[in-house]
């Protein structure tokens, strides 16, 4: 968080002539934790420049344009990420939050789903569950929403009984004679929780 110190590490670096794509792109989002937009935009631009492949700079951009409010640019800047790589979920929930600006709820959720898919193929819980936090938050009333999450509970359920629903099947039904009258999405929760307790996850 001391930005001002990695600007300066960064500034040092280029006198050095480590003339890297990195130091720009990383530069470039200090500034803009600052606040210097102008300055984080000549940095990125620099970076790609450099470098033109790399997904993280434009994600990066992005990331700036949605903080400036220019949503429409974050969204393409995202756009060119996932035509560099198609599976980097970074650039899948950043895009969602864009989308949840414009008030593009259904385009915002079919993004969170996917940033969480490819989290949850990684195992990467922490970040799963950032993202299924912020699918959350989105209205509870928006059906698409609702159907989003409930296929990212079951995906997750299923690694967890390694891919036999059956098994899946039979623990929801036992959760459901145990706790009768709750919605279907609470006992797929409930199993998960049960699963990952049992497992020291």
């Amino acid at each position: 968080g001391k930005y001002q110190n990695a600007i300066a590490d960064f500034n040092q670096s280029l006198r050095l002539n480590f003339q890297d794509a990195i130091v720009y792109r990383n530069r470039g989002k200090a500034r803009s934790h600052l606040g210097d937009s102008q300055g984080a935009m000549a940095d990125f631009n620099q970076a790609l420049q450099i470098q033109p492949e790399d997904g993280l700079t434009y994600i990066a951009r992005g990331n700036a344009y949605r903080i400036m409010g220019e949503h429409l640019k974050a969204i393409n800047d995202y756009n060119q990420a996932l035509q560099k790589n198609p599976d980097d979920p970074q650039a899948y929930y950043n895009r969602a939050m864009a989308y949840t600006c414009l008030e593009e709820m259904q385009l915002a959720c079919a993004d969170y789903q996917k940033a969480a898919s490819i989290f949850c193929e990684q195992e990467d819980w922490d970040n799963y569950q950032f993202v299924m936090d912020s699918l959350q938050k989105i209205n509870i009333s928006n059906p698409y929403r609702s159907k989003a999450t409930s296929q990212l509970l079951r995906q997750r359920l299923l690694r967890l009984v390694g891919g036999y629903w059956e098994i899946a099947e039979r623990l929801i039904e036992q959760a459901k004679y145990d706790y009768p009258g709750m919605a279907e999405s609470w006992y797929v929760e409930k199993v998960i929780r049960d699963l990952e307790r049992d497992r020291g996850l």
